[in-house]
């Protein structure tokens, strides 16, 4: 609180220059800097920022997994994503003839651990009428994915930190 009211002060206190018409300063950072830089260098930067939106995909989200009688809900939490990205993160799974769909469960969450590889997380609620067998078989499916390649079955990992929570 007190750096932001020094920096107020300090504000008001020296007066501002506005810069004079058709001077360098007067035009928005991002056009000086695109004037500024040769011209053989302005692809570059567009690689640059293309390069950093294929990396957000890169940043860790933490997967919440909430098991009731209707089903899965799947949501996710991310410092660098927006409510928007999160809200494509979200998944309900319904009830498929009475019993939790583990199949369709394990194949969003491998759609979400590719698009976030470095993610490890995932914290688990549960109703309290849901049976221990589906926890078990819900962990199962969260932690790891098995694929068969060449007759050989081949283990992914997904989600080996699990943390319970209460709703």
């Amino acid at each position: 609180m007190s750096c932001v009211l020094a920096a107020v002060l300090l504000s008001c206190a020296t007066p501002a220059r506005l810069p004079e018409a058709g001077s360098p300063r007067s035009e928005p950072p991002r056009a000086r800097a695109a004037r500024e830089q040769p011209a053989g260098d302005r692809g570059r930067t567009l690689s640059i920022l293309s390069r950093r939106k294929q990396t957000e995909s890169l940043w860790p989200i933490t997967v919440k997994l909430a098991v009731s009688w209707r089903g899965y809900h799947v949501s996710a939490t991310g410092e660098h994503l927006t409510p928007a990205e999160l809200a494509q993160l979200e998944r309900y799974i319904p009830l498929d003839r009475g019993r939790h769909d583990t199949r369709k469960l394990g194949e969003h969450l491998y759609v979400l651990k590719q698009r976030h590889p470095q993610s490890k997380q995932l914290v688990l609620s549960a109703e309290p009428a849901i049976r221990y067998a589906t926890i078990v078989e819900t962990l199962d499916a969260a932690r790891e994915r098995v694929e068969m390649v060449d007759g050989k079955p081949r283990r992914i990992e997904l989600f080996p930190q699990v943390q319970f929570t209460t709703r």
